[in-house]
C-alpha cells in the first residue's frame, strides 16, 4: 500500500491555519439571543446597547439596536447568560439566566423606562420552549436529560431515539457491531450527518457515526430531522449536533462507576425456550471529568475519560455434533474514552476552541456463538483520534466569522484468530477463518470550514445573512480481502464425523476463494458553499431562504481501469464517469409567530438535499481492475479437502490469479453515477399555553431520487440497455455486478412532540405516524427482476418503516433527595420479505400471494412490536455547594418484553414455503431486562 504523507504535527498546523486564515461564524454548534428593543410606547429605541455574557465563563458579546428596534448576537456556545441593555436616558435592563440552546433562538425583548443609566431593573429569564424563526423541524435534546436519561452502555447517540421521526436500525457493516445505527425518515443508519464541536464526525466508508464520546463530556445534543438550513449538506435523513461540555469559572468535575453482571438479567427469550442457563456477563463503567479556569474570564479547560470494561458469553450449540465445542464462550469488549478541551477568549474580539478525542477499543472472539465454533474468532480492533480548533472573530457590532479545521485519523482492523483453518460450513456448525477477514480500513480526514455572518438593516425588514464554503479531503486505505483463507461449504452432515478435522479432510461440495490483495489507496475531496438569509419582513414573519451548492469529486478521480470499463468502451458506451456539478440545493421556509410573544408560531417549507456517495460504493470496482485484481474462484465439488488447501494456500492461491478475469464476475461501477438526492417539505406550528409547555406538531415529506442499488448485466435475462447491451454482450466474462442510481423513496409523517421544563420535571414526550417506500433495502441489494425491465416491481415498505412511534424521555425531582429518570420506546414493528427461496442469481425473487396470484410486495409482512421502557432510582447526599454523591439504580427494558431483530434479510425465517415462515431468529442485542448499580460524585 502507498503511503500517504499526511503525517504532520497536528496540533500545530491547526493552530497555525487558525493564524493565517481570518476566522468565520456558523450556527453550527452554538446559538443565538435575538428581540426588539422599545419604549413603555412600544416605539423603537435604535442605538441602544444590548450585552449577553455568559454566567460560567465570562465570554461576552454586544450588538446595537437597529432602526427597526430590533438586535441579534449570534455564535453564542450553548449555556446560561445574563442579557442587559442600556441607553442614554433610560433605566438600564437586565434579563438574568436566559438559556441559549445548540442552533437555538432566545428571544429577549426589552421595554425600557425613562431613567438613570445608573438604575438597573432585573428580570428572570425563562428557557426558549418553541422557536420562532426557524421553519425545520426537530428537538434539542438538554443538558439534564443528557446527563441522566438511563442509555444502556452509556451510547451517546441513543438520545436521538427519543426524538419524532427517528427509530433504532441494525448495524450493516463488522466495523459497526458497537455502535449500531439509528435511522431518519425511514432510511438506512447511512443517512445522517453528525457533528461534534462543529466538526464532522462521520465513517465515509461505509457512513454513520464514527466515534464515540463519553456521556459526562455531552453538553447539549440537537436532532434536525427535517428541512435543516443551507448551512448543512451530505444527508438527506438528518442532521444531529453535538456539543462538548466546556471549562467554568469555577472548578467542576466528578467521577462515576456503573457495573452490572448477569445476577440482575433476565433469560433472553431463547434462554427461555430452550431452557439454557444464563450466561455469565459483567461489565464496569467507570471515569471521570474536571473543568475550571486557567485564566477567570480568559482561559478555561475540561477533561473527560471514560472506560467500559464488558465481558458478555455467548453460547454455542452444534446439535451434539461437535460436543467439546459447545458450551460458553466469552466476548471481552474493552474501550476508553478521552476527550480535552481548551478555550481562549484571545482578546476582544477573538476567542479559540481547541478539543481533542480519542475512542480506542477492541472486541475479542467476534463473529462466534450459535452454531459459530470458537475457531471462527477474529479480533475486532478500532482506533480513533480527532482534533478541531475553532476561532471566532466580532466583526464590528453587526458581522461574525468563524473558521473551523479539523483533523481525523481512524483505523479498524478485524483479523481471523485462526488463519490456519478454512471456513467450514455444515448444517450444524460453521468453523475455521471468517469470509469477512483479513479486512482493514484506515480514514485520514481534513475539514476546513469558513462562514461569515452579517446583518443588514432597511432592506425590507432585517436580513440576517450568511455565507461560507466547506472542503473535507479524505484519504481512505486498507484492504479487503473475503474468502483470503478458502470457505468450505457441505451440504450434509458427513455420518460418522464428529470432528472438525473429519472434514477438513473430506471433500465439500462447495468451495469459494480468492487471489490478490486489493489494497485500497483513494483521496476523495468534498467541496461545498452556501449563502442563507434569515429574513424578518415584519416583527412576527421570519423567512428563512437558502442555497447550497456542493460536489464530490473522490467517486469520479478514481483510478480504476475495471475490464468492465473496457468492454463497454469496446462496444461504443460510455465507460468513464464524469463528475456531477450541478448539486444546487435551494430552501425556502418561513416561520410566523402568530401573537408576537412566541407562543403560537406556524412553520413550513421546502428543500433539495444532497446526499454523500460512500466509499464503499465504488471501492468493489477495484476488484475488477487488472492492475489490482481479486479474483473469486468457486468450485463444486471441491478439488481439494479442506486441509490440503490450507497446507498449500499459497500456491493455490496463486494459481486462481487471473488478470484477464475469463469467466468471473466483474465489479462495476455506473459510468453515469450521480449524488442521490431528495427533496423535503413540512408544514406545522407550535403552541405553549403555558411558559412550561409547548407542543409541536408537524406533518413532514421527502422524496429521495437517484438512490444507489445494484443490479446485473452481462446475462442471458437482462433487458435493460441504460449502461450496456441487452443480453451477454461480452461472453469472456461472468455478470457485471453494477453499483448506480436506480432507485427513489417517499416518506410521509406526522410529528407531535410535547415538551415539559419546569423546576422539578423537564421531559419530551413524542408521537409519530410515518409511512416509509423504496425500492431497495440497502445499496447492494439486488433487484427480484433479473431481467431489469420493470424495478418498480421492488416498491415497498423500507427496512426501517414502522407506522406508529411512541417515545419518552423524563427527568423528575422527587422529595427527601430521590430522583426518577426515564426513556421510554414503543413502535409497530419492522417489514420483513416472503421470498420464493430460488436462491442464486433469483435469491431476491419473493413468493406468490395466493390471494392475487403476483409476487407479493416487497417487506410486505410485518413483525412484532418493538417496546422498551428504562428507569434511573437515584438518591443524593448533598455536602454543600454543588458536591454531592450519587445512588443510582438502573433497570433497561423494565418489563422484560421480548424485542426480536426486525430486518427483512434476517431475524426471521422468510422462505414463504417453510412451515417455520415468520418466525423469529434473533432478539436485538442485550435487549432482554438488564440492570446495574452507580455511583456518581460531583463538586
Amino acid at each position: 500500500m502507498k503511503s500517504s504523507r499526511w503525517h504532520v504535527p497536528v496540533m500545530a498546523v491547526l493552530l497555525a491555519s487558525l493564524c493565517v486564515i481570518p476566522s468565520a461564524f456558523a450556527q453550527t454548534g452554538t446559538g443565538t439571543i435575538d428581540g426588539r428593543v422599545h419604549d413603555e410606547s412600544r416605539a423603537a429605541l435604535p442605538g441602544a446597547t444590548v450585552t449577553a455574557k455568559n454566567v460560567a465563563t465570562g465570554l461576552t458579546r454586544t450588538a446595537v439596536v437597529s432602526g427597526t428596534g430590533t438586535y441579534r448576537i449570534s455564535s453564542l456556545p450553548a449555556g446560561t447568560y445574563d442579557v442587559s441593555v442600556s441607553l442614554t436616558g433610560f433605566t438600564t435592563q437586565v434579563t438574568k439566566g436566559v438559556e441559549v440552546q445548540i442552533s437555538g433562538t432566545a428571544n429577549v425583548d426589552f421595554s425600557m423606562k425613562v431613567g438613570a443609566v445608573s438604575e438597573t431593573i432585573e428580570v428572570l429569564g425563562e428557557t426558549p420552549l418553541v422557536q420562532a424563526t426557524t421553519s425545520d423541524v426537530g428537538q434539542v435534546i438538554t443538558q439534564k436529560m443528557v446527563e441522566n436519561i438511563p442509555l444502556n452502555g452509556r451510547k451517546f447517540q441513543d438520545l436521538s431515539l427519543l426524538v419524532p421521526g427517528t427509530r433504532s436500525s441494525n448495524y450493516y457493516d463488522p466495523t459497526k457491531t458497537e455502535v449500531g445505527g439509528i435511522s431518519y425518515g425511514g432510511a438506512t443508519g447511512r443517512s445522517v450527518i453528525i457533528t461534534v464541536d462543529g466538526g464532522d464526525n462521520n465513517d465515509g466508508v461505509v457512513r454513520g457515526l464514527l466515534q464515540q464520546f463519553s456521556n459526562d463530556a455531552i453538553q447539549e445534543y440537537k436532532v434536525t430531522t427535517q428541512r435543516y438550513s443551507a448551512e448543512y449538506g451530505r444527508s438527506v435523513g438528518g442532521v444531529v449536533n453535538v456539543i462538548t461540555k466546556s471549562g467554568t469559572n469555577d472548578f467542576h468535575g466528578g467521577a462515576f462507576v456503573f457495573a452490572r453482571n448477569q445476577t440482575l438479567n433476565s433469560k433472553t427469550y431463547f434462554e427461555e425456550l430452550t431452557n439454557s442457563p444464563k450466561p455469565d456477563f459483567s461489565q464496569q463503567q467507570f471515569g471521570g471529568t474536571l473543568g475550571g479556569p486557567i485564566s477567570k474570564d480568559k482561559a478555561h479547560f475540561f477533561v473527560a475519560y471514560e472506560r467500559n470494561r464488558r465481558n458478555q458469553t455467548d453460547t454455542i450449540f452444534t446439535n451434539g455434533v461437535l460436543p467439546d465445542e459447545e458450551g460458553p464462550i466469552e466476548k471481552p469488549f474493552r474501550n476508553s474514552l478521552l476527550t480535552a478541551k481548551l478555550n481562549f477568549e484571545l482578546n476582544a474580539k477573538n476567542s479559540m476552541v481547541v478539543r481533542y478525542a480519542l475512542e480506542d477499543n477492541s472486541r475479542q472472539n467476534d463473529f462466534t456463538g450459535g452454531n459459530a465454533i470458537a475457531s471462527v474468532a477474529a479480533t475486532n480492533t478500532n482506533k480513533i483520534h480527532s482534533a478541531i480548533a475553532k476561532n471566532t472573530t466580532v466583526i464590528g457590532t453587526s458581522k461574525l466569522n468563524e473558521l473551523t479545521v479539523m483533523f481525523q485519523h481512524f483505523e479498524n482492523n478485524i483479523l481471523a484468530d485462526h488463519p490456519e483453518l478454512p471456513g467450514i460450513a455444515t448444517p450444524d456448525f460453521t468453523a475455521g477463518a471468517s469470509v469477512n477477514t483479513p479486512q482493514q480500513t484506515i480514514q485520514k480526514r481534513w475539514q476546513l470550514r469558513d462562514d461569515f455572518s452579517f446583518r443588514k438593516e432597511g432592506w425590507g425588514g432585517d436580513h440576517n445573512f450568511k455565507a461560507g464554503a466547506e472542503l473535507l479531503q479524505s484519504h481512505y486505505g486498507g484492504y479487503f480481502i473475503p474468502t483470503l483463507y478458502g470457505y468450505f461449504i457441505f451440504n450434509n452432515p458427513i455420518p460418522g464425523a464428529h470432528s472438525v478435522a473429519d472434514y477438513a479432510n473430506s471433500i465439500a461440495d462447495t468451495f469459494t476463494g480468492s487471489a490478490g490483495t486489493n489494497v485500497a489507496d483513494d483521496n476523495w475531496t468534498y467541496v461545498a458553499g452556501y449563502f442563507q438569509d434569515d429574513w424578518k419582513p415584519t416583527p412576527r414573519l421570519t423567512l428563512n431562504l437558502g442555497l447550497r451548492w456542493e460536489i464530490q469529486t473522490g467517486p469520479y478521480a478514481n483510478k480504476f481501469q475495471s475490464v468492465g470499463k473496457a468492454s463497454l468502451e469496446a462496444l461504443g458506451y460510455n465507460g468513464q464517469m464524469k463528475n456531477d456539478k450541478n448539486n444546487f440545493g435551494p430552501r425556502v421556509g418561513f416561520a410566523y409567530d402568530v401573537k408576537g410573544d412566541a407562543s403560537f408560531v406556524v412553520r413550513g417549507g421546502f428543500g433539495r438535499y444532497y446526499d454523500e456517495i460512500f466509499q464503499n460504493i465504488t471501492l468493489y470496482e477495484a476488484w475488477s481492475d487488472p492492475a489490482t485484481p481479486l479474483n473469486f474462484v468457486s468450485a463444486s465439488p471441491t478439488p481439494w479437502t479442506p486441509a490440503y488447501f490450507a497446507q498449500n494456500r499459497d500456491a493455490i492461491r496463486n494459481s486462481f490469479l487471473d488478470p484477464t478475469f475469463a469467466g468471473q464476475a466483474v465489479r462495476l461501477t455506473a459510468p453515469d453515477l450521480v449524488q442521490p438526492y431528495s427533496q423535503h417539505a413540512n408544514f406545522g406550528f407550535s403552541v405553549a399555553p403555558s411558559r412550561y409547555v409547548a407542543f409541536d406538531v408537524d406533518y413532514v415529506w421527502s422524496g429521495g431520487k437517484d438512490e444507489v442499488h445494484r443490479w446485473r448485466v452481462n446475462t442471458a435475462q437482462n433487458v435493460n440497455t441504460r449502461i450496456s447491451p441487452a443480453g451477454v454482450f461480452d461472453p469472456a466474462y461472468g455478470p457485471f455486478l453494477v453499483e448506480g442510481n436506480r432507485g427513489h423513496s417517499t416518506f410521509n409523517g406526522v410529528y407531535v412532540a410535547s415538551k415539559v421544563r419546569a423546576a422539578k420535571l423537564n421531559g419530551i414526550f413524542t408521537y409519530s405516524w410515518s409511512q416509509a417506500k423504496n425500492l431497495s433495502n440497502d445499496f447492494n441489494s439486488q433487484p427480484a427482476d433479473i431481467t431489469n425491465a420493470d424495478w418498480e416491481l421492488d416498491w415497498g415498505p423500507t427496512p426501517n418503516d414502522v407506522r406508529h412511534r411512541v417515545t419518552a424521555g423524563l427527568v423528575y425531582q422527587l422529595p427527601a433527595g430521590f430522583q426518577v429518570s426515564s426513556g421510554f420506546q414503543y413502535n409497530t414493528g419492522k417489514p420483513y420479505n416472503a421470498l420464493a427461496g430460488l436462491g442464486g442469481l433469483r435469491n431476491a425473487v419473493r413468493a406468490i400471494d395466493p390471494a392475487t396470484g403476483q409476487m407479493f410486495e416487497r417487506n410486505s409482512f410485518t413483525g412484532p412490536n418493538y417496546l422498551s421502557w428504562d428507569a434511573r432510582l437515584s438518591y443524593m447526599f448533598r455536602f454543600g455547594g454543588a458536591k454531592y454523591l450519587e445512588l443510582l439504580f438502573e433497570c433497561f427494558n423494565l418489563t422484560n418484553h421480548v424485542n426480536f431483530a426486525g430486518d427483512p434479510a434476517y431475524g426471521f425465517i422468510n422462505t414463504y414455503t417453510s412451515p417455520n415462515f415468520g418466525t423469529a431468529t434473533q432478539i436485538v442485542p442485550n435487549s432482554q431486562r438488564q440492570a446495574e448499580f452507580g455511583v456518581r460524585f460531583q463538586f
